[in-house]
């Protein structure tokens, strides 16, 4: 029996694949006896594509912590950014959650 070792790559790659897959399963004109309805994978395919959109916008509890981490960081020099600040907040969180998504950090920041 041939053993199978996972490729290491970045979680949004996987589910890229997976999106590959159901998307070719979820096509009308591919014949796969045995499988259920197309509309199930085409389905599928919606999700997946709709989470890796989601993937790359930060939601409200990482912009919470990222500004918790920038006031911690700069103190008061926090509050003397233009709006609170709040733009290097959420670069911040685009950086570390496109690092975290992609697992290629920045050359420079």
């Amino acid at each position: 029996m041939t053993s199978l070792h996972p490729i290491r790559q970045a979680p949004a790659e996987d589910l890229r694949n997976a999106l590959q897959i159901v998307e070719m399963y979820g096509d009308p004109m591919v014949q796969a006896p045995g499988f259920p309805d197309h509309a199930l994978f085409a389905d599928i395919a919606r999700l997946i594509r709709h989470a890796l959109e989601g993937l790359s916008e930060p939601n409200e509890a990482s912009l919470k912590v990222s500004r918790e981490i920038l006031r911690a960081a700069l103190g008061s020099a926090f509050e003397l950014l233009p709006e609170s600040g709040e733009r290097w907040v959420r670069d911040t969180v685009a950086v570390i959650v496109r690092a975290q998504i992609t697992g290629v950090s920045p050359e420079t920041l």
